[in-house]
């Protein structure tokens, strides 16, 4: 059984993954005061409540944004599971993909294993849209090669933002509006951000599809937010919830 950890900004996301690639997963908040004790209890506890003991577990895999926390979350699986943990990065071997890109040691593990699952599991010149605490676009071509990409305030940190830098400006839900012409403050703050972000999504895509020289590229959109944006925009081709697992297990596969 691989156990298989998205260390995000906002969630650290568990999953146990079978042989026959049945999942369960699980969402812990990200704390960066979490100690290698602290998470070792919970995964233990975690663990516990489903009935599975910690030596069914012969693969551990990690990718994670928050390097705050990442020896923590070795030294919590060790301690419970007995096992090495693969953290993920540019240098993790047999990814499949190559970086044509400066710098590709800042590029961050759970981009990469995007880029693993959606160059693996789809066909065709792909941009893969992460809409989680910030909004990510990653361009793969159809033979492997990564060409690079953008990333945007979130939905959620554009929100802050505007109601930390304004005097006047208050919080507001997150919702579909009916339209793009508000009628009150807190409507047009909502259509803003949310129109305005689709907007943002769609020319970025756009532009990326013109500086690779093809018509189109086949969108293929995660992360806490994706569905509601998928109704409202015919650009996204993909949604795949489970996109980063998915590559985290392709990863774990053929890392050796």
């Amino acid at each position: 059984m691989l156990l298989a950890i998205d260390a995000g900004n906002t969630h650290l996301v568990f999953a146990l993954i079978d042989e026959d690639g049945a999942k369960r997963s699980w969402r812990l908040q990200t704390d960066q005061r979490r100690t290698a004790d602290d998470l070792a209890l919970w995964l233990f506890n975690l663990l516990s409540m489903v009935g599975t003991q910690p030596n069914r577990i012969n693969k551990a895999v990690l990718s994670c944004v928050v390097p705050q926390l990442t020896e923590a979350l070795v030294s919590a699986v060790q301690k419970v599971t007995g096992q090495t943990v693969l953290e993920v990065s540019y240098r993790t071997p047999g990814l499949g993909i190559q970086f044509d890109i400066s710098h590709p040691e800042t590029m961050g593990a759970d981009r990469i294993v995007n880029c693993v699952a959606a160059h693996r599991i789809y066909s065709g010149n792909a941009v893969i849209v992460d809409f989680g605490t910030a909004t990510t676009f990653d361009v793969i071509t159809e033979d492997g090669s990564y060409k690079g990409g953008a990333i945007a305030p979130g939905l959620w940190a554009s929100m802050e933002a505007l109601h930390m830098t304004t005097a006047l400006l208050p919080r507001v839900d997150i919702v579909d509006p009916p339209q793009a012409m508000g009628t009150t403050t807190v409507g047009q703050i909502q259509s803003g951000l949310f129109f305005g972000y689709i907007g943002l999504f769609e020319g970025l895509v756009r532009r990326m599809a013109e500086e690779l020289g093809t018509e189109k590229l086949r969108v293929i959109a995660t992360g806490g937010l994706v569905r509601r944006f998928a109704e409202h925009s015919n650009y996204i081709s993909d949604v795949d919830d489970d996109l980063t697992l998915k590559g985290l297990e392709l990863v774990s596969k053929t890392a050796g």
